[in-house]
């Protein structure tokens, strides 16, 4: 089956209120070669609102700089271009063919990219998406086990650290390098569960 990790950068926690400011994706087929990659930064459209502590703490100077420079595409436009970009992996007339999507919290990145659908009237993203999402974070936590109690955290970093992923602190927040950690992590969890060879495949 073909997979898509997808990591969203958002104004803030609420789909219902806050939009997504950037997006990374790789997309791999049945043998986890990679069939392309999709990152992008988009101004959300008006009514979104900002979390002040998005604004302050995870906003890069040089996505403002562009953005004050005029730089920076309308989200209309990304999710046109992102649409287009999964119509070269995935044929979406037939209901076999569709990405198994996985993130590390899979339903806060599935959440945002219905919502991000939705605002600009576009029906019809589960002809590319299986449901339901895949969460690495909770197979991650299934290994940890009861070690868990002792993590202060449980992010994308310190889950990484955990497990010996290098992860460079400066890079957090970027979707793309987050995608690229999330996809490691992913098939780390994956060597060890034995998930693929314990489920029933057809």
């Amino acid at each position: 089956m073909k997979t898509i990790f997808i990591d969203v950068e958002t104004t803030g926690t609420n789909p219902q209120k806050h939009g997504i400011w950037q997006i990374g994706c790789i997309a791999v087929d049945e043998k986890e070669q990679v069939l392309g990659t999709f990152t992008d930064v988009m101004i959300p459209p008006k009514d979104v609102e900002w979390d002040k502590y998005v604004l302050d703490n995870m906003l890069p100077e040089s996505y403002k700089e562009k953005v004050k420079e005029n730089r920076v595409a309308s989200s209309s436009s990304v999710f046109s271009t992102f649409i287009k970009w999964l119509d070269l992996h995935v044929n979406k007339y037939n209901i076999e063919d569709k990405f198994r999507f996985i993130a590390y919290n899979a339903k806060f990145d599935w959440d945002f990219t219905y919502a991000w659908a939705e605002s600009h009237k576009f029906k019809y993203l589960g002809s590319y998406f299986f449901f339901p999402p895949f969460p690495v974070d909770v197979f991650a936590s299934y290994l940890i086990g009861n070690y868990r109690g002792k993590m202060k955290k449980f992010n994308l970093q310190a889950v990484c650290q955990h497990f010996g992923i290098g992860f460079v602190e400066d890079e957090a927040h970027d979707a793309f390098y987050d995608i690229k950690k999330t996809q490691e992590l992913w098939k780390y969890t994956q060597k060890w569960l034995k998930i693929h060879t314990d489920l029933p495949r057809q």
